[in-house]
């Protein structure tokens, strides 16, 4: 009889062109990792730089105080946990280029790859867009206040900060410096901070909008700014930041809320419009009635809004200020992924991720319920470089 030794697969023997044929066609980044810790050999032959996600997870609401974090897959339907000692007591405003952005109670903003648990660590911010000076002290109970030199005090606020925006790479420690630049914009604000890479301090710009801002996003160099009455300023980041009132740009229609986001090279703005519900003459409140999508359309002297009507070739993935894309396989017009806050009651919050197609609506299973609810989900596409 043969003998069990003799009969068992030889896992690690696997030519190295076999396991790159299966690895190239893995989708999402857990079965990739899974691949790669099986052995010396396997993880050689898919190496970090050979895969990349396409299709995002969906960062699903947590406890600050804890150092883990849950993430809902779209090519899976299934949702995994990640820990860090670096994410305990930080709060995630957003993601780009593989980083989750992160600030903790004293303001102190960081990039974290949760999946190599690279870390960089951003200048302290010393003021907000709508304070001149103040400084923070740590309460008896364990919260941060600030004091401004007026003397006025308050706790601070994780919705102080309203967006922290990554608009370009940042490189890992050890990697090059890169050439990432970090905003921050505060609610009720027409002013941001921004910081670039190797810079020492956070630098205040007035982005010349007379209101606080609802959006932004980098777009070819530049960053583009929505206001909350819908004007629009771009700023130029190089080789010094300037801004640029531009009327053209004004957001179309009335709109409750929008989005700008970079799809497919083209940068996109989805409104979401409201009609309002009059009684006696009187407006006792507004309903919302549509979502409408635009792309920026410039002939290099004139820029504007130009409304898509055709079929989108990609779905676009929606939180509460946030907006990207994915190569997901589905129909409907501009078809959306949209992670929505559900009715929060005393005791818990639940998280829905909704598939809205032309006409309807159709959930998917990420019924998430936490009794902690810090901000709203974050789309985030994993990286292993």
């Amino acid at each position: 009889m043969a003998s069990s030794q003799a009969t068992r697969p030889a896992w690690t023997e696997l030519p190295p062109e076999l396991i790159k044929m299966i690895s190239d066609k893995m989708i999402d980044i857990s079965d990739y990792v899974r691949l790669r810790a099986v052995c010396t050999s396997w993880r050689c032959a898919a190496p970090p730089s050979s895969f990349t996600q396409r299709i995002p997870w969906l960062l699903l609401p947590y406890n600050p105080d804890n150092s883990a974090r849950s993430f809902f897959s779209l090519s899976t339907h299934q949702i995994c946990s990640l820990s860090s000692p670096q994410l305990r007591g930080r709060v995630t405003y957003g993601s780009s280029h593989g980083w989750l952005v992160t600030m903790d109670r004293s303001f102190s903003v960081s990039l974290l790859n949760p999946i190599t648990n690279a870390f960089i660590r951003l200048p302290a911010i010393t003021r907000l867009p709508d304070f001149t000076t103040f400084h923070f002290e740590r309460h008896e109970d364990g919260e941060y206040i600030y004091r401004r030199h007026v003397g006025v005090s308050g706790k601070v606020n994780y919705d102080m900060i309203q967006h922290i925006l990554l608009c370009s790479a940042f490189a890992a420690p050890g990697e090059g410096a890169g050439d990432g630049v970090v905003t921050v914009t505060s609610y009720l604000s027409p002013r941001f901070l921004c910081c670039r890479w190797a810079d020492e301090v956070w630098t205040l710009i007035d982005s010349t909008l007379t209101c606080g801002i609802d959006s932004l996003a980098m777009y070819r160099d530049k960053l583009y700014l929505v206001g909350i009455d819908g004007s629009v300023v771009v700023c130029a980041m190089y080789p010094y930041l300037r801004a640029e009132l531009v009327p053209s740009l004004r957001v179309p229609g009335d709109f409750h809320y929008c989005y700008l986001g970079v799809v497919g090279g083209e940068l996109l703005l989805v409104t979401n419009c409201m009609r309002r519900v009059e009684e006696g003459g009187e407006v006792i409140g507004s309903k919302k009635t549509s979502m409408d999508f635009f792309k920026l359309d410039s002939d290099g002297r004139r820029m504007r809004w130009a409304q898509l009507e055709d079929d989108g070739e990609c779905p676009l993935l929606l939180t509460e200020n946030q907006v990207t894309s994915a190569a997901i396989e589905c129909q409907g017009r501009y078809t959306c992924f949209r992670a929505v806050r559900g009715e929060v009651d005393e005791l818990h919050h639940k998280t829905e991720v909704v598939q809205m197609e032309e006409g309807s609506c159709r959930l998917l299973p990420c019924h998430w319920v936490t009794t902690m609810d810090a901000l709203g989900p974050a789309w985030f596409t994993p990286s292993l470089s």
